[in-house]
């Protein structure tokens, strides 16, 4: 396979929905192994921006970019070293996250409210993410599972009803 037809099958909509919703049935099935992977996932992601930054930059790099970064790394270790602190933390992410889905799906609610006969699916997973994300902020403490469990049926719920409307608006085309 050479790198186009890569790229074909990670740019089609098909590919990204069914790999979303695969993804949504492990953190329902799943959900401490998939904390787990989320949080060395992240701490790596960490470590990779930083290493990149200073990579990138290494001719032109400042001061403060050069703190950043290293900041960036020692952060990322960090993590890594006391990832059960990453995973109880993880939750107050999950509601930052919810909330800032709740703003994007009540933005596709209103954008495609004249345009289709499927927006009141954006109004009501938006207003599903508005209160987990409620939820999360209020028990972050005690929800840390089922935080992963409820992004599960959350995900598997938008990917859903995102497939149907790709589905129906490629049928309309």
């Amino acid at each position: 396979m050479n790198k186009k037809n890569i790229n074909k099958i990670i740019n089609n909509k098909y590919f990204q929905y069914i790999s979303l919703l695969i993804i949504s049935l492990l953190f329902i099935l799943l959900p401490t192994i998939s904390m787990t992977i989320i949080a060395y996932l992240l701490s790596g992601f960490i470590i990779f921006i930083g290493i990149y930054t200073i990579y990138k930059k290494e001719k032109q790099i400042n001061k403060i970019s050069l703190i950043i970064s290293i900041f960036s790394i020692f952060l990322g270790i960090i993590m890594f070293i006391i990832i059960k602190a990453v995973i109880n933390f993880i939750p107050i992410l999950v509601g930052i996250y919810l909330f800032i889905e709740f703003l994007i799906q009540l933005f596709n609610y209103f954008y495609s409210k004249n345009k289709n006969d499927y927006s009141w699916s954006y109004l009501l997973i938006s207003i599903l993410y508005l209160i987990s994300g409620i939820l999360f902020f209020i028990n972050y403490k005690t929800i840390s599972k089922y935080s992963i469990i409820l992004i599960g049926i959350l995900l598997l719920i938008n990917t859903t009803l995102n497939l149907i409307n790709y589905i129906n608006t490629q049928k309309n085309n």
